[in-house]
């Protein structure tokens, strides 16, 4: 009886990662002008319901600074995720200030943004009204979504970086909202 509850509960969990496999897209960011332009097309053009994007940044360094907008903003409907090598991915920014990254969540369904094994690096605006710039902002009108940082590290940045604007009328969920796993600042 304990075997046959085993092979159930193995069945379970292939059937469970199998499924999230299916439904994930995994895109191979390269490390050059069509590459880094190319994932904010493909967040545009991928979001479906139901179906999380993975960018996978396999090489050491991508100069953002090759980012042909200032400003890339997009509405969310969909998990994205940002991952980089295991021992980090330098995301240099070359003291420059294109690239920055405007999520909006207007959806009420749990949403997931996450970067993991990311080094975001020299980011600076030399301008007296760059108050107001961020390398990433997200806002949302509701408190059902995480942004999650794993193993990320910002250094040498000279700029606000982050901005989360949340104006929710009532709490959907008690689970944090932005979440720093073993991050460095």
């Amino acid at each position: 009886m304990v075997l046959k509850h085993k092979y159930l509960y193995y069945i379970y969990f292939l059937l469970v990662f199998k499924l999230k496999a299916i439904f994930t897209k995994e895109f191979i960011v390269n490390n050059n002008f069509n590459g880094i332009n190319n994932i904010w097309t493909i967040i545009k053009n991928n979001q479906f319901e139901n179906e999380d994007l993975m960018f996978i940044f396999n090489e050491d360094y991508y100069d953002m600074s090759l980012n042909k907008e200032f400003t890339n903003e997009f509405n969310i409907i969909s998990n994205i995720s940002f991952i980089g090598k295991i021992n980090g991915t330098i995301f240099d920014y070359n003291r420059f200030k294109k690239g920055t990254i405007h999520f909006m969540l207007n959806e009420f369904k749990r949403i997931t943004i996450k970067f993991e094994n990311i080094i975001f690096q020299n980011f600076y605006i030399e301008d007296y009204y760059s108050s107001e710039v961020f390398l990433i902002y997200l806002k949302s009108n509701h408190n059902n979504f995480n942004i999650i940082f794993n193993n990320c590290s910002l250094i040498n940045n000279d700029q606000s970086l982050l901005s989360l604007n949340m104006e929710c009328v009532y709490r959907t969920t008690e689970n944090p909202t932005y979440i720093f796993n073993n991050c460095n600042f």
